[in-house]
């Protein structure tokens, strides 16, 4: 079989439960903080004590600070699993490759915010870049499921492909539409979502029968 593969989808599953958690505690660490600067704003302004709300921003910082330290481990148990994967099959060199892209490109989209047109283009690739790396991680798992004889997890694969190939084509129409109508993207963003959450557990369960299958 390809155990360096399994070990490697593992860790990809790993990754993206660090990545979900982080998303969820770095929401709860903004509201937090939010809340609690604006509370203690208007409790100086009142007269009215704001320690409490102090202290509830001051742990919004550090559930942010989490979030970031969880990205981070999430980041690399993902290059690590790719790693592992690339023993088995020297393709998944290319996912490695624009993953660290994308982390490049994630980081430079905050300051070229402001950029009228440059910061656009380098957002929606930062943000299309995830869903290419999927789609190459599901097709070259979906190789070696087949080559072992798993062609039961091996359709689950090419199933998992047609959703994200979907979801790929809504996301830059998304973009595209919702530059200029406003309304239409807002709609199209709500599908997009709905469609990615479902993409996203079914990535999971695929990840996670990749894992056993190709031991």
């Amino acid at each position: 079989m390809f155990p360096n593969a399994a070990s490697g989808a593992k860790k990809l599953f790993l990754a993206e439960i660090f990545r979900i958690i982080a998303a969820v505690v770095v929401v709860i660490g903004v509201v937090l903080t939010v809340a609690g600067a604006a509370s203690a704003i208007t409790g100086a302004l009142t007269g009215e004590g704001g320690a409490g709300s102090l202290v509830a921003a001051g742990a919004g910082v550090i559930i942010t600070v989490v979030s970031l330290v969880l990205s981070i481990v999430s980041f690399i148990m993902e290059i690590v699993g790719l790693v592992n994967c690339n023993k088995d099959e020297p393709r998944f060199k290319t996912t490695l490759i624009l993953t660290i892209v994308g982390i490049v490109l994630s980081i430079a989209a905050v300051p070229l915010a402001f950029v009228p047109v440059l910061g656009v283009i380098v957002s929606v690739i930062s943000k299309v870049l995830p869903l290419i790396i999927a789609i190459l991680v599901i097709v070259y798992l979906t190789g070696l499921l087949e080559q072992a004889g798993k062609d039961d997890v091996a359709l689950s694969g090419h199933k998992l492909l047609k959703t994200l190939n979907v979801i790929l084509i809504l996301y830059l129409v998304m973009c595209i539409v919702g530059s200029i109508f406003i309304v239409v993207g807002l709609i199209l963003s709500v599908i997009t979502t709905l469609v990615m959450i479902i993409y996203f557990i079914c990535y999971l369960v695929f990840l996670k029968k990749c894992s056993v299958a190709l031991q």
